[in-house]
Formats: structure tokens, C-alpha cells, sequence
């Protein structure tokens, strides 16, 4: 009779949420920026900052930059951070068209190390290094409505078996938005 009281009671005392985050130590990422130049990256985080006012809920937006020399190291450094990064909410990746094959590959092995991310982001490369599309509105309403467009569950998907993928080149004027191209990576 006491084991079946303690029993109950171990398991009384083991539920609960073990894999509780709390939103106050949690950087969430709605957009990451990927930039390159010669040797050097330069990965630009958005993050969103909501917090409830008389009108709702109302959204602040930072950025943190991270340079480094490799995408792998630029990952070592999301740990440096004080709060953890969280990516569960992202929207966008957007690349610098200088970004290469092996990068790509690195980002894809990176990104699903990440235990909470959802695959339906999307994966845009830029023709120029203006990191200020990552504070437009448009941008992923054009995405939403874009019939061209690709996930990185479909870059995941091609790189995993071989496959050709056309991603979309995003040419920005201001807050227009339009695709005129496609940056062809053949994973064989």
C-alpha cells in the first residue's frame, strides 16, 4: 500500500512543463538578413518586441548584427546572446545573392538544428545589400501572394534529394517588390 502512495505521489510531482521558456528570456526572430562580402558574413536578426497597450497588442522592432567569418560560426555566436534566440516565428531568410552553394549548404544543416522551427519560412536572395527590407511591411504580403515563391521546407526537400531549386531574386524600389529572376543551385 505505501509503494502505491508513493507512486502516486512521484507521479503527481513529475507532471508539469518541463520545457518551459519564459517569454522574457526569449529573442524572437520574425527575419534574418544573410549578407556576404569578400570572406566576411553579416547575419542581421529582427527581432519583435510585443507588448500589450490600451489599442492591443503593439510590436517593436530591433535588430542585432553578428559578423563573422563562416555561417557555422555565426550559429556559435546565437549562444552569446542573453536571451535565447527563438525562431519558431520566423517569416523570412533573405540572402545575399553572393551567398554560395556550400554557405546554403551549411545553413540548411544549421537551421535543422533548431528543435522548434517550422519549415514554412521563406528563402529569398536579394540582388543588393540593403538590409532594410527586413523592417517592410509589403514584403511578406507580396511573399504570401507570390506564386513564385519557396519555403525552406522545399530547399530542405531538393537538397535532401538532389534536385535542382530556383530561388527567387528579390528586386526591391521602395516598398514594390518584384521577382524577376532566379538563382539556380543543383544540389547533385
Amino acid at each position: 500500500m505505501k509503494k502505491l502512495i508513493i507512486i502516486s505521489c512521484l507521479i503527481f510531482f513529475l507532471t508539469g512543463c518541463l520545457g518551459y521558456k519564459e517569454l522574457d528570456n526569449l529573442m524572437i526572430i520574425n527575419n534574418i538578413y544573410i549578407g556576404k562580402s569578400k570572406s566576411e558574413f553579416r547575419f542581421i536578426l529582427n527581432e519583435v518586441n510585443a507588448s500589450n497597450s490600451d489599442n492591443g497588442i503593439s510590436k517593436k522592432y530591433s535588430k542585432s548584427i553578428i559578423n563573422c567569418n563562416s555561417i557555422d560560426n555565426c550559429f556559435k555566436k546565437f549562444n552569446r546572446f542573453p536571451k535565447d534566440i527563438y525562431l519558431s516565428h520566423l517569416e523570412n531568410i533573405i540572402i545575399d545573392y553572393s551567398v554560395s552553394k556550400k554557405d546554403m549548404e551549411s545553413l540548411i544543416k544549421k537551421l535543422d538544428t533548431f528543435k522548434e522551427l517550422r519549415e514554412d519560412f521563406y528563402i529569398v536572395f536579394i540582388n543588393d545589400n540593403n538590409s532594410k527590407i527586413l523592417s517592410s511591411s509589403s514584403l511578406q504580403t507580396f511573399l504570401n501572394h507570390s506564386k513564385n515563391t519557396i519555403t525552406f521546407y522545399d530547399l530542405k526537400k531538393s537538397y535532401i534529394n538532389k534536385e535542382k531549386v530556383f530561388i527567387p531574386i528579390i528586386y526591391n524600389d521602395k516598398e514594390n517588390f518584384d521577382i524577376k529572376k532566379y538563382k539556380t543551385i543543383d544540389w547533385r
